[in-house]
């Protein structure tokens, strides 16, 4: 059965999260496309959700009448709510980490030269990654030649020039539990979201919340007691 506190803290955006990552580390280890894609479709599903799962879930809805869920895809997306991961990713990672899908997500590495690095440097991140370009091991390997390893350089200088941002319907997933929550704290006389996410532009970077209250304290306390999700 599944726990009331569990599916409440989870939103849908967290679950397109765990499948996504899945999938990204099965393209890694060499399954098959249509398993890879079977992941990647149902999180697809999920991100065009009016509705938060957890509450299709209370709610005992049928999640295989949504196109890509069956009924073992329906298993793993309730345990993702119940728990918060996937033990088949928890299982996977104990032979790839977690932090290989980061170098699937630049350009010019996809999932097998992501593995070659992994099998032949041990390069499991991006870190590991700058300092492999540093030393010139990469460029030993085969079928990375000075043209990739350049490609490399460019694909992570463009990475690190990008801020990291959420969709706004994602952030709205995420922000108003949060908002909810602060608003119980005691002492506080107005609470509001400044930024893109209150002008509601199309994806959120940072997201400002401005409180103002005659005792800080209290609300410091609250905020920093927000249950992880």
């Amino acid at each position: 059965m599944m726990t009331k506190g569990a599916a409440q803290q989870m939103e849908n955006v967290e679950i397109v999260h765990v499948l996504n990552e899945y999938a990204a580390l099965l393209d890694i280890q060499g399954e098959s496309p249509f398993r890879v894609r079977s992941y990647r479709k149902a999180a697809q599903t999920l991100e065009g959700l009016s509705r938060p799962v957890a509450q299709l879930l209370r709610e005992e809805e049928d999640l295989t009448q949504f196109p890509g869920i069956g009924n073992r895809m329906a298993e793993h997306i309730q345990e993702i709510v119940e728990t918060g991961t996937l033990s088949a990713l928890e299982k996977t990672q104990k032979e790839f980490p977690r932090t290989l899908t980061e170098l699937t997500e630049l350009e010019t590495l996809g999932p097998k030269k992501a593995k070659q690095l992994y099998d032949q440097l041990g390069i499991a991140s991006v870190p590991d990654l700058r300092k492999a370009l540093d030393s010139g091991e990469i460029e030993k390997l085969p079928g990375f030649g000075e043209k990739t390893v350049e490609q490399i350089r460019h694909a992570l200088k463009e990475s690190a020039g990008r801020t990291r941002r959420l969709k706004l319907a994602d952030a709205d997933q995420l922000i108003q539990p949060l908002l909810a929550y602060l608003r119980k704290a005691p002492g506080i006389d107005q609470l509001e979201v400044a930024g893109s996410f209150r002008r509601r532009k199309e994806t959120v970077g940072d997201v400002d919340i401005l409180v103002t209250c005659n005792k800080p304290h209290p609300v410091m306390e609250h905020f920093q007691s927000y249950p992880p999700s």
